[in-house]
This record gives structure tokens, sequence and C-alpha cells, in this order.
């Protein structure tokens, strides 16, 4: 009897504590509940403000500024990145620009919709901003077979395959016909590449060329005379001849290192497209620039022919295909970048000055002897370039 005593007593008190903790529960639970809620009103309203001042600001700047910011880069670069490890064909794709640069992030673009056009079967890894092969390597590694695929520069690649000289001289093109170009020329590109076993697929907007003149010199740039006594970065043989055959004294200096040579006075200005000025900041270390209008070398994505032809019929066109549709891409987003780049150099303390046609022509008739030697450097090929050049109307 007393072992029933005891046990209902026990249960009893089990059951009075358990009635107390569900009582007190809430009342626990309200205090922690409610700091709860009281720490997500403020993080809500923080994490708003700052969404709606940034939202606010591109606002208040040209209306093109905002669009050009993510419509130029974002994005292809700011996507998750496609996960093509399960490609059966892999090929390897290098260029020097950063992702969010409007060729970088066309590149981007243009591996994941040959992914996806064929059906994950071909998988183009890309390597941005040098990270695989240098710029003045590319043409080098993909004869040695240590790239597949490459953005190519005719700057870099003239050195190694002079028959692309006369794609390197100022005005040997109009930038704003890169579409009618690419089209004139490819079937020279195709003779010079199948001559060193690679297969040209297209171009890429490298924008117009610039004079970007650093805040210690702080000249606008107007006439062959004002470069006199500067020291001027080029990127290759014959942007260097160019740039003396105008008066100044060119010196070339890898990307990588343009912002350093200015901070330690090692050149006074630059001369290249207006991307690579915005792409690299240059505009901080070179405020002073003048929109000379002259092409900006020639871009030429071009493919082994040992990784072309792991390729079948039907994906070699897609690839193609893709590469065709690539370079409207790219103008598009040269196109929105542009208020951007302006921005960037007003922001800067600087200005742009653009060149008039007049003015611009003194520098284009100072360079027609650098222009014969270039057409005459690679023989045959060469000269037949040139002459599809001068035909785009």
């Amino acid at each position: 009897m007393k072992r029933k005593i005891i046990g209902l007593l026990v249960v009893a008190l089990f059951m009075l504590v358990t009635i107390a903790g569900c009582t007190q529960a809430p009342a626990s639970e309200a205090p922690a509940s409610a700091p709860a809620s009281e720490a997500q009103a403020p993080a809500s309203e923080p994490a708003q403000a700052p969404a709606s001042e940034p939202a606010q600001a591109p606002a208040s700047e040209p209306a093109s500024a905002p669009a050009s910011e993510p419509a130029s880069a974002a994005p292809a670069s700011a996507a998750p990145a496609v996960d093509m490890s399960g490609a059966k064909i892999k090929i390897s794709f290098a260029h020097g620009f950063p992702e969010k640069d409007p060729r970088g992030a066309t590149y981007k673009w243009f591996a994941e919709e040959v992914f996806k056009r064929t059906n994950g079967e071909v998988g183009i890894m890309v390597a941005p901003s040098e990270s695989l092969v240098k710029n003045n390597e590319a043409f080098r590694a993909m004869m040695t077979g240590s790239c597949d695929m490459e953005a190519l520069s005719s700057t870099f690649a003239s050195t190694e395959a002079k028959e692309f000289a006369p794609l390197d001289i100022p005005g040997a093109l109009d930038p704003e016909k890169l579409r009618a170009t690419h089209e004139a020329i490819k079937p020279v590109l195709e003779k010079i590449f199948a001559k060193y076993k690679m297969h040209y697929l297209y171009t890429s907007d490298e924008g117009r060329t610039t004079f970007y003149v650093s805040k210690k010199k702080a000249i606008t740039v107007k006439k062959p005379e004002d470069l006199k006594g500067l020291i001027i970065r080029d990127h290759g043989v014959w942007v260097g001849k160019s740039i003396k055959a105008w008066g100044g004294s060119p010196m070339t200096v890898p990307p990588s290192d343009v912002s350093v040579a200015f901070e330690r006075g090692t050149v006074d200005a630059g001369y290249t497209g207006w991307p690579f000025v915005n792409a690299f900041k240059l505009y901080e270390s070179a405020p002073n620039v003048t929109m000379v209008g002259f092409q900006n070398m020639f871009s030429m994505i071009a493919i082994t022919d040992t990784a072309w032809n792991k390729l079948s019929p039907e994906q070699q066109k897609i690839v193609q295909e893709v590469g065709e549709e690539s370079i409207e891409y790219n103008i598009d987003l040269t196109k929105k970048n542009y208020a951007m780049f302006e921005k960037n150099v007003a922001d800067a303390g600087g200005s742009i000055y653009i060149m008039t046609d007049e003015e611009k022509a003194v520098f284009n008739d100072l360079l027609e002897p650098v222009r014969k030697e270039a057409e005459a450097a690679g023989g045959d090929l060469s000269k037949e370039l040139a002459e599809a050049l001068k035909s785009v109307k």
C-alpha cells in the first residue's frame, strides 16, 4: 500500500512540474523571440537603406551609367559559373582581360552558350586576366599546344606571324565597322591561321584608341608635336613604330605593370583603346584623355587545329555560330560600357577630348611609311590582308 501511495505521489509531483514548465515556457520564449524580432528589424532596416541608396545614386547619374555597369559586365560575370566539369570535350580558352571587361564578359558568354547548345558535351574552360598564358606568349602557346583557344591580339601575334602586321597600324580599319571588317578579312585570316595550324573564329571590339596622359604632365594631345619628349606606353612593335612616327618615345609595358609604371614615372602617357584604360583604371594615374578614334589592334579568337578536330561537324557549326553572335553581343556591351568610362574619367578629375577629323588626319598621314612597311612584312599574305582592309567601305 505504501508503495502505491508513494508511486501516486511521484506521478502527481511529475504532473505538477510538467504543468508548471508548460505555463512558464511562453514567458521564457517571449523575451527570446522579442529580441529576435527586434534584431531582425534593425537588420532589415540597414539592409534596405543601403540597397535603396545605391539604387538611387546611379539614378542621379546619366541614365546610361547604371545600365553600363551591370549590362557591360555583370550579366555574364555575376551569374553563377556554369559547371562544365562533366563535358566530354574540354577546351582551354585563355585571354588577358578581367571578367568584368566587355571582352571578358563576352568570352564567358560564348563559352556558356557553346556548352548549352552542345547539350553539355563541349566545355570551353575560360582563363581570364592572363591567368593561364601571358598575352605576349599567347600565339606561341597555341603553336606549342599549351593552350587550345586564345583571344589573340594582332599586336602580339604579329611578332610570331608577320602576316598580321597590317592590322596593327592605326587607321587600318574603322572601329565602327567591326562586323564588315571581320567579314572582309576573314578569308585571308583563315589562310594565315591555317599556315600555323589554327582556325580563326571571330573578333571582339577593342574600342577606339586614346592617348592618356599622367597628372604630372597634364597635356591634352591634339597634335603630334604634343607628344615630343613624352615616354609613351605602347603594346607592341608596330604601335611603337607608329608612336615614334608621331614624335613620341615608345616603351612597351605589360598590361599588369602599366599602373606601376605611371606611379613611378617610368612612362608619361599611353596609347591604346579606351576599354583597356577603363578595365585597368588607368584614368586614375592618367586622367588627361584624348579620344583619337583609330582602331586598337585587331582581336582574333582562334582555336588550334588539334582542338578543332576534336569537335564533330555539328559541334564546329555551333561554335562558329555562337562566335558570330558574340561579335554583336560584345559590341553592345562595349557601347554600354563607354558611359561608365566617361563617368570614371570625370570622377578621377580628368577629361576626355575628342579629336576633330582634321586633327586625326594629321596623325594618319604621318603613318604612311609605317603602313607600307607593315604591308610588306609578311609577304603575299600581308599584302592580301592590307588590300582586304582597304576594301571595307
